[in-house]
């Protein structure tokens, strides 16, 4: 199958799950520079060599391929982009909750419900960490930061469905960009009229 070099700017990375036939995945997804969103999977981060790893909002370059197995458009697999590695892994902890965004909408027939699984490797991260500090106490500032610290920026969700099951739609990716304050001074324009 034909390969291309590709640069994207990676906008999510999902929390690591076991596979039978890769020890473990992750998603990616990013924008490549002409503006088209891309999925990369399966993509086993932990097992990729340091210099070879990457952060949310980072520009990577990747040798990648149609995925031959999802029809999805934005579907494609990391060609050269990791090469096979020896590296000592830790083993994956699988985090002990699902975690969910429970959400309303506007709609034309008025407002909907929904609730969504997140799968964002950051907010994974965010458990273990405040598990590490907090102990048994994790629960409060895990849900003053996805509850009260998220919602008072202006979030979004970047959702994405699994191959196997197209019609369940989960959060990826959370951003959330501090909101523009009403008496923040406004940057003039830098062409003169």
């Amino acid at each position: 199958m034909k390969t291309r070099e590709e640069r994207i700017l990676v906008l999510c990375k999902t929390y690591p799950s076991p596979s039978a036939k890769y020890s473990e995945t992750s998603c990616v997804a990013g924008i490549t520079e002409p503006g088209n969103l891309i999925r990369l999977y399966p993509v086993p981060f932990r097992l990729v060599n340091d210099v070879q790893q990457f952060k949310k909002w980072q520009w990577i370059s990747a040798r990648i391929k149609r995925s031959p197995d999802d029809r999805r458009t934005e579907s494609y697999r990391q060609g050269s982009l990791f090469e096979e590695t020896d590296r000592d892994l830790r083993l994956l902890r699988k985090l002990p909750y699902d975690f969910h965004f429970r959400y309303q909408c506007n709609t034309l027939s008025g407002p909907m419900q929904y609730r969504h699984k997140i799968v964002d490797w950051e907010v994974g991260a965010l458990f273990w960490n405040l598990k590490r500090a907090h102990g048994q106490n994790w629960e409060t500032p895990f849900r003053a930061k996805i509850e009260q610290q998220l919602p008072s920026k202006d979030l979004m969700f970047l959702m994405g469905t699994i191959h196997r099951f197209p019609g369940q739609w989960l959060i990826v990716s959370l951003f959330y960009p501090p909101k523009l304050q009403p008496d923040a001074p406004v940057q003039e324009s830098l062409f003169s009229q």
